[in-house]
């Protein structure tokens, strides 16, 4: 048929909030030059951009969540408004870059059932932007949406887990960016507005921050992971010390598959947060070698951790304060022992080591972490830590 470059046929294969987003699209060639600078995953791309002509496709929202860490894995839709020939796909494929191909003749399967759900049914028209389905095979594929549209279907969907955490990531970047950069539209979630109402002068001020390492990272390793903030979570989130605790934790090579089934067991000082989240799988294939155990017997430490903790113990007195139903689970010695951001609320931190030390296999170790920095937020705090200072308490 006719070019569907030309204006005219665009505002016939384009439905209304895609025209809306069109205004905009002169900014997507610097978005991809930026993601690009950011990543080197999008190299490929700029070559494909050259061949189809300026303007010719755009990222999603999904893709701008990836921007900011939110999501772990995502795939690029593109809006491309001209025929790809095979050697363009192949490319884009190459680079797990998701093109939705809505061909009639080529829907099949899940694929088919996908498009199926946002086509046929009115409310769904205008929540992913497809062209109008009159003019299937004109356009190659179309999926631009607002945070705000996507968090809908995802709700109304709810393909589990995908769709529960992502609408979770969306909820929080929304909390996170709302009074700086969004539009008062966007705020109200279940509107159904164009996500050019993230308007182009603050994408490039939001992006230009992340160039410059200006803002704080985010930890996506577990969905009950929120900002990290240099205020110790005061104003939102959590500690962004606990961004690098859990990467380190992430980072350390226990490689439990050639232990026995009934060999290694772990053990954390706390509420086993960071060695559940740092785990590899293979840990979570042993029930019951994996124990926390709250750090002492104040009434602080019991209402904080009572809930979760498998052991309840002063870790400087552990076998004489630990309950007697649970006394049993300290007669066998730990193979490792976590001990993270908790030395510092404890009085005596040199005896606690001791009592740590006293559970530990001979040829066990203990991962040990604490602050240096000051915390005036948390109101628990006794002590702060050098290196030199550790290294004396651990020899």
């Amino acid at each position: 048929g006719e070019d569907p470059r030309q204006d005219t046929e665009i505002a016939n294969i384009l439905n209304e909030n895609s025209r809306i987003y069109l205004q905009y699209g002169s900014g997507c060639n610097e978005l991809v030059e930026g993601w690009r600078l950011r990543s080197g995953g999008m190299a490929r791309l700029l070559s494909i951009s050259s061949h189809l002509g300026h303007s010719t496709f755009m990222l999603d929202s999904g893709t701008v969540l990836k921007l900011h860490g939110i999501r772990s894995s995502n795939d690029v839709d593109i809006v491309v408004f001209t025929d790809l020939n095979n050697d363009v796909s192949e490319q884009i494929f190459a680079e797990g870059i998701e093109i939705h191909l809505f061909l009639s003749s080529k829907m099949e399967g899940d694929r088919e059932r996908w498009a199926r759900f946002h086509l046929d049914e009115p409310d769904m028209r205008m929540i992913d932007l497809f062209f109008d389905p009159s003019h299937f095979g004109v356009c190659r594929g179309v999926k631009f949406v607002s945070l705000g549209q996507i968090r809908s279907y995802k709700l109304r969907r709810d393909e589990r887990p995908k769709d529960p955490l992502d609408v979770a990531k969306i909820d929080r970047f929304l909390a996170l960016y709302d009074n700086d950069f969004l539009d008062d539209s966007i705020r109200h979630r279940n509107e159904k507005v164009p996500f050019a109402s993230f308007h182009q002068h603050r994408l490039k001020h939001l992006l230009r921050s992340l160039y410059k390492r200006k803002m704080y990272p985010l930890d996506v390793s577990s969905p009950n992971e929120f900002h990290q903030d240099p205020r110790w979570g005061s104003k939102r989130g959590q500690p962004i010390g606990r961004y690098y605790l859990h990467k380190f934790m992430e980072s350390i090579d226990m490689n439990f598959s050639h232990w026995r089934p009934d060999s290694k067991r772990c053990l954390e000082i706390g509420d086993g947060h960071f060695i559940r989240a740092g785990t590899p799988r293979a840990w979570k294939q042993k029930p019951g070698k994996m124990f926390a155990m709250c750090h002492d017997m104040s009434s602080f430490s019991l209402d904080l951790f009572d809930s979760r903790a498998d052991i309840k113990a002063d870790i400087e007195r552990p076998f004489e304060s630990v309950h007697p139903d649970q006394k049993h689970l300290l007669e066998e010695d730990f193979d490792i022992i976590v001990c993270a951001q908790v030395l510092e609320h404890v009085n005596h931190p040199l005896n606690a080591l001791r009592g740590l030390a006293s559970l530990l296999d001979k040829d066990g170790i203990i991962i040990l972490t604490v602050p240096f920095l000051g915390n005036p937020v948390h109101g628990h705090d006794i002590s702060r830590f050098t290196v030199q200072g550790v290294k004396g308490m651990a020899l």
